[in-house]
Parts: structure tokens; C-alpha cells; sequence
């Protein structure tokens, strides 16, 4: 009977996504954090929203094992000092399990060739991508998939592979940046999904088909504005022009739209597509220069 209580007990502490963690420790792990930035603000909380996190707790650390929840499952293991500074974490690390075979690979490149293009928003701050996938998924190493607007280079970018029960995962990682996992559904032969790594995640990452389609259409039904822009051309012939970001609001059920320049210098729009509706509302507009060059001090 005590060994069954203490099963159940185990059970649930290990669902719950922090074993181990008494909440006394998220609140002081919690207080540590937010020395650390703004990105840390929702603690203990933010990350177990995509990680599955166990905790060690010694005299002077809490060492904390992060596992992703979503199919690549990339772990990273953080060490917060319990007093004073000091906050190491270790290397992504990928998941133990095998490589995908040759059948599985072509099943992949068949499945990017017939979606021809992956539309992808930045973690950081929503800017649209679209990667091109007609040439198979060696091709999109060619491509600038790391997040910064440096170039990228093939040669530099590591491509590694992973079978998760039924997803197929692609991991491509240039150098220092993060890695940026690309996962399929083997079974519905369909892109599963797509995003940056990084602990807590954002908001980032795959905008998938339906969405495509629904901001699209919105925009070629809802998007002329008169003499303050039109974007009935569509959510994709925008990108082509101009840099398009891209965020959500949930609790208003919202899609938050800005259209700007790329140079930094020229017109910009700014408007909201009510996610239920499809209708257009909050739409402003006006002109960007570019800063000044600072005027030099005289000699």
C-alpha cells in the first residue's frame, strides 16, 4: 500500500512538469531569474509552458533539466547559483534516439517540394520569412533560416536528424546561433511544425497553412485603404516589398499587423485582423525617415 501511495505521489509530481520542486523553490528560482532580464520574467512558469523541467537541488545551486515538450525534445540543463551571481547553462543537447534513414529523407523532400515554401515568423520579433522548399531540405541550409539578416552560408550550417514516433525532425544550426528545428508528420505526410529554440520559448516559429490562408484572404478583401495604402495584393506579394511583422493577440483574439519599409525609410501601415471575422479594424498610417547622421562636433 506505501509503495503504491508513494507510486501515485511520484506520478504526479512528475505530470505536473517539476519534479522535485516544492514551491518554495519556484518562488526563490523565480526571484533569481528576474536578475537576469526581462526574458525571465514569467519564471518557472513561462518555461514549463514548452519544457518538461526536473530540479536538483544542492547547497549553493538549483540545477535545472529543461526537456521540450514539442517533437525535436532538445534538452538544456541550466545551474543557478542559490546566493551571489551566477547562471550557466550547459549546450543544447538533441535527443537520444535514431537518425532518420534514406525512405524517411525522401518522404521529407517529397513533402517540402510539394509545399514549395515554408512561412516562418522570427521568435524575437515576428518578422515574416518565406524559405523556399521546391529543392528538398538540404537546399534550405542555402537559405538565410537563422534568425539575425546576416548572410548565411551552407558550408557553416550542421544539419542533424531525429525520429520521434511518428515526426521526423530536422535540426540545422549555424555556428553560435540557435538551432532551428524543422519537424513532419510522417504519417499525414504534412509539415508538423517549425521554430527556433530557446528557453523560454516565444511566439515565433511555423505560420501554418490555415493561418496563410485566412491573413491572406483577409487582406484581399479588407485591405484597400484609400489614399492610405492598399494591400489587396495579398499577404505574400506584401512580403516580396516590404517587411512584414506579424504577432497575436490571444486574449482579443487578434492578428497585429505592421507593414514598414525595409530601409527604414518610406511609408508604413499598422492594423489589426480580427481572427473570427477576418474584418480589418485600428488601421494607421504615416511616413519613416531614416535617423539623421550625427552632426560633428567642430574642431
Amino acid at each position: 500500500m506505501i509503495k503504491f501511495i508513494i507510486a501515485i505521489l511520484l506520478y504526479c509530481s512528475i505530470t505536473n512538469g517539476s519534479y522535485g520542486m516544492e514551491p518554495a523553490d519556484k518562488k526563490e528560482i523565480n526571484r533569481i531569474l528576474l536578475n537576469y532580464g526581462q526574458k525571465w520574467a514569467g519564471g518557472i512558469a513561462h518555461m514549463e509552458q514548452d519544457y518538461t523541467i526536473t530540479l536538483t537541488k544542492t547547497a549553493d545551486s538549483y540545477v535545472l533539466d529543461a526537456t521540450l515538450k514539442l517533437p525535436p525534445a532538445i534538452s538544456v540543463t541550466q545551474t543557478l547559483a542559490r546566493s551571489g551571481d551566477g547562471f550557466r547553462a550547459e549546450p543544447y543537447r538533441l535527443p537520444e534516439l535514431r537518425e532518420l534513414n534514406h525512405e524517411e529523407l525522401a518522404t521529407i523532400d517529397d513533402i517540402l517540394k510539394k509545399t514549395r515554401q515554408l512561412i516562418l515568423l522570427t521568435s524575437s520579433n515576428g518578422y515574416l520569412k518565406v524559405v523556399d522548399t521546391s529543392q528538398g531540405y538540404k537546399e534550405i541550409a542555402k537559405q538565410q533560416i537563422n534568425e539575425s539578416e546576416q548572410e548565411t552560408v551552407a558550408d557553416e550550417i550542421t544539419i542533424a536528424t531525429r525520429k520521434n514516433g511518428e515526426f521526423a525532425i530536422l535540426y540545422y544550426r549555424k555556428k553560435w546561433d540557435p538551432w532551428f528545428c524543422l519537424w513532419f508528420d510522417l504519417d499525414k505526410k504534412q509539415i508538423g511544425g517549425a521554430n527556433w529554440i530557446d528557453i523560454p520559448m516565444n511566439n515565433g516559429g511555423y505560420l501554418a497553412p490555415a493561418d496563410v490562408e485566412f491573413i491572406d484572404h483577409a487582406l484581399k478583401k479588407h485591405g484597400d485603404f484609400g489614399v492610405y495604402g492598399n494591400v489587396t495584393g495579398g499577404l505574400l506579394e506584401q512580403a516580396k516589398y516590404f517587411q512584414v511583422q506579424i504577432n497575436h493577440d490571444p486574449k482579443n483574439k487578434l492578428w497585429l499587423i505592421d507593414i514598414n519599409p525595409h530601409d527604414g525609410h518610406g511609408h508604413f501601415l499598422q492594423f489589426y485582423i480580427d481572427k473570427t471575422t477576418g474584418k480589418i479594424g485600428g488601421m494607421s498610417a504615416g511616413h519613416i525617415e531614416p535617423m539623421p547622421e550625427p552632426t560633428p562636433d567642430p574642431q
